[in-house]
């Protein structure tokens, strides 16, 4: 499996309820804080400035019976950056390549030199080959799914409870 990173979030009313349009402009409600919410916090989570500023909320629709939407960003940026993250290697040419000089002799071929933004230096470069050490990964999807979900539960408890209350009875928890 690829890993990757899309938070996609929807929720609908029975389909006998739809006459009980403030709670669907509940959930619709409901929906959009819980992803602006989930953006902001995968944005503080993530790895690196050109990857926090790329995470957004995307497809938010409202629908007849509540709404759906997701979270995401590139998903190479996304994909490198959690686990297993990268093994060391050479661009161009990958793991087949050893050195430099054959990485830079399959971008010589191109004709032109590789162009980047290098976070570290804070600008884009132009290399005729570089090794990238590697990175392992972590788990900040991980944790932003956990610290998600809790928001998420509380949304969704504060809709049953008003349900609850609409309807004159108590939610359980």
């Amino acid at each position: 499996m690829i890993p990757s990173f899309m938070l996609r979030i929807e929720l609908t009313t029975p389909r006998e309820s739809l006459t009980n349009q403030d709670v669907v402009a509940k959930m619709q409600s409901a929906i959009r804080s819980i992803l602006d919410d989930a953006a902001t916090i995968a944005q503080n989570f993530a790895p690196g400035d050109r990857l926090k500023s790329q995470i957004s909320v995307e497809d938010y629709r409202q629908t007849a019976s509540g709404a759906e939407g997701a979270v995401g960003g590139p998903h190479q940026l996304i994909r490198f950056t959690l686990p297993p993250g990268t093994v060391a290697h050479f661009i161009p040419g990958g793991l087949a390549v050893h050195s430099y000089g054959d990485a830079a002799a399959i971008q010589l071929a191109k004709g032109y030199p590789l162009r980047f933004y290098w976070e570290r230096v804070g600008a884009v470069v132009y290399r005729w080959s570089v090794f990238h050490p590697g990175y392992k990964g972590s788990d900040w999807g991980e944790r932003v799914f956990k610290t998600v979900e809790a928001i998420a539960d509380r949304q969704l408890n504060d809709i049953a409870d008003y349900i609850a209350t609409r309807w004159g009875s108590e939610a359980v928890a």
